[in-house]
């Protein structure tokens, strides 16, 4: 790779190749803590953790799993929206050496079953509402022996903690449900509250797994992608790369892609962390008013989202009369961005949409055009630093065709 067509289309700044730091996902979130323990670390509505809290809570949550038997390379389900609790979650998971498994909140009972089976799960943390309403009844038939309960409204100050119960019973189905205790059933922050934050002693390797990453693939039911710890990591540095001008502890994003998709799970949650910078947590992307009140009133810099989002917000009403100029740069996936779209939103707002590509079993970035340099619009850009590939026949898929050919990636 020491010398390829792509290279001289690099943004200044934008290496060939990465210098890897060999730092896992829970070293990122410890170095952030220890370096900026008062910046705020995730925002929800109008609570917030800053980067000293959400490693306590990390570290007690940790603690907690380890009482219930999780050790590491054990596999725990979260099946819960963008919230504080799905940070902590994965943090805590990882922190154990053991392995994430999350689903779609959206999934039904067959599907998290199927899931939650084929990986090994034996602990699960879940919304009130999904266990009210996918779990409760079908108990016995899942695999599950532990399910931590996480309720939308539990990291909201006053007065929204009081006020979002009355809206999320309106919701159909409603957002919120009462759980009775009784065995196997825990509450996120009461366990939390009574657990010192001790977690035991683990090493936690480069190479180990970390993430059971479910994908659909072409064939057949979905398959767990086993994504290591380097995977992860390095696949952020590489985004962090791509943007030379993201500052440490400066940056906020808009974490609106859900944190169970790969391309959310990196760029929103994990690359925030890396970055010491502030996610700002959307549990629901289609809540486009949400969206543009938190890009306003956060001062959001990044913004990761998809054509469609990019599009909602375009034609929001008035929306040409919101303050949306804190933005510098956003990345697109999913589906090509036609060029109407991409003019409007960059005229309503400054920044810039870089268009990129991924899949999963690459955690998931492999693609995205130039920030600066030439964008072509509706393509998946070039490949980022440390990332080789090839254009080969569609018939055999073995031989490497010349510049100019049209192939299969």
């Amino acid at each position: 790779m020491d010398d390829r067509p792509w290279f001289q289309h690099y943004d200044p700044g934008v290496p060939r190749r990465t210098k890897f730091e060999d730092l896992t996902l829970p070293q990122f979130l410890e170095r952030a803590a220890a370096r900026y323990p008062n910046t705020t670390a995730v925002v929800f509505l109008n609570g917030s953790l800053t980067y000293r809290q959400l490693k306590d809570q990390v570290d007690r949550l940790a603690t907690a799993l380890a009482g219930l038997g999780v050790t590491k390379d054990s596999r725990v389900a979260i099946q819960l929206p963008n919230l504080p609790q799905t940070v902590i979650a994965y943090y805590a998971t990882l922190r154990l050496g053991a392995q994430a498994v999350l689903t779609n909140p959206l999934y039904t009972t067959r599907e998290m079953d199927y899931q939650w089976r084929d990986a090994g799960c034996r602990v699960a943390i879940v919304s009130d509402f999904t266990f009210d309403q996918k779990v409760r009844q079908h108990r016995a038939e899942l695999p599950i022996e532990h399910y931590i309960i996480a309720r939308i409204p539990e990291y909201l100050r006053f007065p929204l903690n009081l006020l979002a119960p009355l809206k999320l019973k309106r919701q159909k189905p409603p957002a919120i449900a009462n759980v009775a205790p009784g065995a196997g059933i825990h509450f996120f922050t009461a366990l939390i509250a009574r657990t010192a934050p001790h977690p035991p002693a683990t090493t936690v390797g480069m190479d180990d797994v970390a993430v059971l990453q479910y994908t659909g693939g072409t064939t057949g039911v979905s398959k767990g992608a086993m994504l290591t710890q380097r995977n992860i990591s390095y696949n952020v540095q590489q985004a962090a790369a791509w943007l030379p001008t993201l500052q440490a502890e400066r940056e906020v994003m808009l974490s609106a892609l859900p944190i169970f998709h790969m391309f959310g799970m990196t760029v929103c949650m994990a690359l925030p962390v890396y970055l010491a910078a502030s996610s700002v947590l959307i549990p629901n992307p289609r809540d486009v008013r949400l969206l543009i009140s938190q890009i306003e009133k956060r001062h959001v810099t990044l913004a990761p989202l998809v054509p469609a989002l990019f599009s909602a917000i375009n034609q929001f009403p008035r929306v040409q009369k919101r303050n949306l100029s804190s933005i510098k740069a956003c990345l697109s996936g999913s589906a090509p961005l036609s060029i109407d779209v991409q003019q409007r939103f960059e005229a309503l707002t400054g920044g810039k949409i870089c268009e990129g590509f991924g899949l999963t079993e690459a955690s998931p970035i492999t693609h995205i055009n130039p920030l600066q340099g030439l964008r072509k619009i509706g393509t998946i850009g070039l490949p980022v630093s440390d990332t080789d590939c090839r254009i080969v026949d569609m018939e055999s898929g073995t031989h490497d065709l010349p510049a100019g050919e049209a192939g299969e990636l």
